[in-house]
């Protein structure tokens, strides 16, 4: 972003992949929208829904914002079966990210070139004449209030959420993509017992271009169902397994496949199929109009990568929690790679005890790092005896200290704090 007086970004590369920005990237005449006045209605009417159906062209970008100590924060993980064979999926969670989401006009505009709408500077109303099959007669109308000339601006609005991204390592194909985003939403909303409006899923890059796919929740303060699915080895699982069902599958025998799928279809009375591609029942709703004609339920892509979820876990990688800054490069100290570090975690893990809300948490504006920080308990766990003045800062700000120096302790320490741990399988 650009600054209010007209300088433009010194930055000309993306922050998170490295690819250089062309001046086909660039958005111009970019309009913050803060207010807007709305008339309610009962129902949504006939016009409401071919709105949505057509579309928008929604451009969303973001930015992983530093923590207390200046540093980026985000935990990498990888979806895997567990074994030798490769990860099927990479997840990228941050707690704080910038969002900006940009309307650069209708997705059935004639000129794919001209980006935003019009707007009369002096109302605030906008103009019909950029809408798909708006007349002259009523453009000439909007044209002619109060004698001021609409203005081209592209509106944006700009939010502060956390992010969880998940990028397939095997590229799918559109079709495939836009089910597994549908089918994946439904799942979490299914799991975690949550609102249909309370998550929001998107493509990454573009809706055309479907690489991976983007979550946050639209709720204010969010419902923590991010960080769970990031950090939880069968969080995951569950999402992919309650998807399954959601698209007229019953629960399996024993581990799920694609073979025995057809086995598992619901059926009518009359032993037919009671949905075809997709129905309101399962994957197509109001809000994913605009993919209404890509979702098919039967596309076996993804369902073979649907399947493959369900069977599998998520796992830190190596590096659990890469916190640095976009220009500097990673070193193994920046990992928090650390012997004892990796040796808790294993040890967590193995335990079967319950794995913390964020790994290498920055404390006290970044003077100390915790090895882990449970948010519900409002526990966090130091691997070293921090000093004096650290351990009361922390009980000042109302967190339980668990020092776990010594790892003959460790089995003892998880199975005594069962209320931070949880209780061992």
């Amino acid at each position: 972003m650009g600054e209010e007086d007209g300088t433009e970004p010194h930055q000309n590369c993306c922050e998170n992949c490295g690819a250089l920005l062309t001046d086909h990237d660039w958005v111009r005449n970019l309009y913050r929208i803060e207010t807007v006045e709305t008339i309610p209605v009962e129902r949504i009417s006939i016009n409401d829904e071919d709105r949505q159906r057509q579309g928008f062209e929604l451009q969303t970008t973001y930015r992983f914002l530093p923590g207390p100590d200046g540093k980026i924060a985000q935990h990498k993980s990888v979806i895997g079966s567990g074994d030798d064979a490769p990860a099927l999926a990479a997840l990228t969670y941050s707690p704080a990210a910038q969002i900006w989401r940009i309307n650069r006009g209708w997705r059935r505009r004639k000129d794919k070139e001209q980006l935003g709408f019009y707007i009369n500077p002096i109302t605030g109303q906008w103009s019909k004449k950029d809408e798909p099959g708006a007349t002259d007669d009523s453009a000439s109308a909007d044209d002619l209030l109060d004698k001021v000339p609409n203005q081209q601006i592209v509106p944006f609005v700009e939010d502060h959420r956390n992010i969880l991204i998940l990028a397939p390592t095997t590229p799918l194909d559109l079709e495939a993509m836009a089910t597994l985003q549908a089918a994946l939403k439904r799942g979490i909303e299914m799991t975690f017992q949550i609102e249909e409006s309370e998550l929001v899923a998107e493509p990454l890059p573009k809706q055309d271009e479907r690489q991976a796919l983007l979550f946050y929740e639209a709720a204010e303060g969010g419902a923590g169902v991010l960080t769970r699915l990031a950090t939880e080895p069968q969080a995951m699982a569950q999402v992919a397994a309650a998807a399954l069902r959601v698209m007229h599958y019953k629960d399996p025998v024993g581990p799920w496949s694609v073979d025995g799928l057809p086995a598992l279809e619901e059926k009518s009375s009359d032993g037919h199929s009671i949905c075809e591609a997709g129905c309101y029942q399962c994957l197509l709703s109001y809000f994913n109009q605009p993919d209404h004609d890509h979702i098919n339920r039967r596309n076996a892509q993804a369902i073979e990568m649907l399947v493959a979820l369900a069977n599998a876990q998520v796992t830190p990688v190596t590096a659990v929690t890469q916190q640095h800054s976009p220009s500097m490069p990673v070193t193994a100290s920046q990992d928090h790679g650390d012997e004892m570090f990796e040796s808790w975690r294993k040890s967590l893990l193995a335990g079967g005890f319950q794995p913390p809300d964020q790994y290498q948490a920055p404390a006290l504006g970044g003077a100390l790092t915790v090895a882990g920080l449970y948010k519900a308990t409002r526990t966090a766990v130091v691997l070293a005896t921090p000093s004096h003045e650290q351990a009361t800062a922390l009980l000042d700000k109302g967190y339980t200290l668990i020092e776990m120096s010594d790892p003959v302790q460790w089995t003892a320490q998880f199975t005594r704090h069962t209320l931070v741990f949880g209780s061992k399988p």
